[in-house]
């Protein structure tokens, strides 16, 4: 294609032995469909070697909605476009299998830490008498299926009067955190047990959360359990994993246990 300027106004345009006269108006948009045709082609050939729309773009600047456009209907695109799903598919599940190894073991790396700073713990916190007995009711009374839930459950008013002692003066847990759950039998009443628990407790109203309605129970039962029972509790996985640690350790002390 030769091209010759005849006036400001007018251009000569030779294809083989075809001659044309354009205005120059038309010229120019006659330029933007060649450079058009150019990218169009450009972008069909990236499309065939199995580009998608986003790497199209990088390369030629051609805005995805005019991509969609180009090639959304046609079968060949389409089948481009199962390729790459397939293909992101795959990857998308090795990457969120990686991602959860590599929080796993962070994960892992900062519970660590944590026990090993129970362990640095355990001989300090051991010349308080206050801390093997909580520890020891902690053992036998405690949450442990969830380790972000520390709470003690029972009925008996002496043993949760340590337990909270243990959490406010050895585990120095804000008063704030403190939650209280009661679990009372259908003949009982809630404000009554509520009022019980917190005076004994030293409890304010607001940090009871729930109250769980048991079955019916036998007449020994009924003996026992005078005043329902009180699960007192707060969160802090931290604090779970210490207790865990500190337990193992009391019972390497006291009876003998090898390992856990």
């Amino acid at each position: 294609m030769v091209i010759h300027e005849l006036s400001h106004t007018v251009v000569l345009i030779s294809l083989g032995s075809n001659v044309f006269f354009l205005e120059v108006n038309t010229f120019a948009l006659f330029l933007i469909m060649i450079k058009n045709q150019q990218i169009y082609q450009q972008a069909v050939e990236l499309r065939k070697t199995g580009a998608s729309y986003s790497q199209i773009n990088r390369s030629l600047s051609v805005p995805k909605s005019t991509l969609s456009g180009w090639f959304s209907k046609l079968q060949w695109s389409k089948e481009v476009i199962e390729r790459l799903n397939a293909k992101w598919g795959l990857i998308s599940a090795e990457k969120v299998r990686l991602m959860n190894t590599e929080r796993l073991k962070r994960v892992e790396q900062k519970h660590g830490r944590i026990r090993k700073n129970a362990r640095k713990e355990f001989q300090t916190l051991m010349q308080n008498p206050l801390f093997p007995i909580g520890i020891s009711l902690y053992w036998a009374e405690g949450v442990k299926a969830n380790s972000n839930k520390v709470g003690v459950v029972n009925s008996d008013v002496h043993m949760m009067q340590i337990v909270g002692r243990f959490y406010r003066e050895v585990l120095h847990i804000n008063e704030g955190k403190l939650r209280c759950e009661i679990f009372r039998y259908a003949d009982q009443n809630e404000e009554e047990l509520k009022k019980f628990w917190s005076e004994k407790l030293q409890l304010s109203p607001m940090q009871f959360i729930k109250t769980q309605l048991l079955p019916s129970r036998s007449t020994l039962t009924k003996r026992k359990t005078t005043h329902g029972m009180c699960n007192v509790y707060f969160s802090s996985t931290e604090v779970g994993i210490k207790i865990s640690e500190w337990i193992l350790l009391l019972a390497k002390r006291y009876a003998g246990v090898a390992q856990w």
